[in-house]
């Protein structure tokens, strides 16, 4: 069996949270294992859990996804970051 890979969600949409957690859950071998609303709890969750990939929105309300870059940059174990943004 292969390795499982952890996926946390981070972005202020629900509706986009519960897209993605959707179509990850479609694969055997990713387990969506949090979501974060907003920058703040993004940063605490992951002093908290660790997950191989962050999935994470650049414009975010409290911390934006820049910032919550800076903050996990020191993490001992820092996950894969996929960057989503509506910007052109």
């Amino acid at each position: 069996m292969d390795k499982m890979i952890t996926v946390h969600i981070a972005d202020d949409h629900q509706i986009l949270i519960d897209g993605v957690k959707a179509v990850l859950n479609l694969e055997p071998n990713i387990e969506v294992t949090g979501f974060s609303l907003n920058g703040n709890e993004v940063v605490a969750w992951y002093e908290e859990h660790t997950s191989d990939v962050l999935i994470l929105d650049i414009n975010m309300p409290e911390l934006d996804g820049i910032e919550v870059l800076k903050k996990l940059k020191n993490l001992k174990e820092r996950p894969e970051i996929i960057v989503l943004s509506s910007y052109d």
